[in-house]
């Protein structure tokens, strides 16, 4: 089965089991359960939108957008970034040095950020903290994820006294595949 879908948006357009191209929009392959669930009416097409898959760009995710956020578990989700001084091949670098605090990512997730409307609009924050204790919260920032497709982005009015410590942890909801925080003191 297919979905039919506004890249830039997100928007479901159709359903079926052909593929036209001759109609607008992009193609992607679902399962015929999800598929018999929109065609019986038990999923309505308006509260969803199609997203690139951050794993697979060639697959897409349907995100609920009307889902009740009491059943979000957020243990499930909070990540600490693992600690490091020099940069690997991770698709979300934080840079730590002791005047701020750096952000890149990977060209990688700069083409699938920029597929779709979905990651362009988010805000990503981010929790500094006592190393290893995220109930411990020492200051925190965010930033809009279409800025760093633009490169680096450096994190202003933070308090510089938490950036020249060595015993913090960085926390931040799991969105992505690899992190890291790369420490230069």
């Amino acid at each position: 089965m297919y979905i039919r879908y506004e890249p830039e948006n997100g928007k479901i357009l159709s359903i079926s089991n052909v593929k036209d191209d001759t109609l607008i929009g992009r193609y992607a392959t679902i399962d015929i359960f999800t598929a018999k669930d929109f065609i019986d009416g038990v999923k309505n097409e308006n509260d969803y939108v199609v997203v690139p898959d951050l794993h697979d760009p060639d697959k897409v995710k349907l995100i609920n957008t009307q889902s009740e956020q009491i059943d979000y578990d957020i243990s499930k989700n909070i990540y600490q970034l693992p600690k490091t001084t020099v940069k690997s091949s991770s698709n979300f670098i934080i840079y730590q040095n002791p005047t701020g605090w750096r952000i890149e990512i990977s060209d990688f997730l700069k083409s699938v950020i920029s597929a779709s409307d979905f990651y362009i609009k988010k805000v990503y924050n981010f929790y500094i903290t006592d190393q290893n204790d995220p109930n411990v919260l020492l200051d925190k920032f965010a930033i809009k994820l279409s800025d760093l497709l633009f490169g680096a982005v450096e994190i202003q009015n933070i308090d510089t006294s938490v950036c020249k410590r060595s015993d913090i942890s960085v926390y931040a909801y799991r969105e992505f595949d690899t992190y890291e925080h790369v420490v230069q003191l």
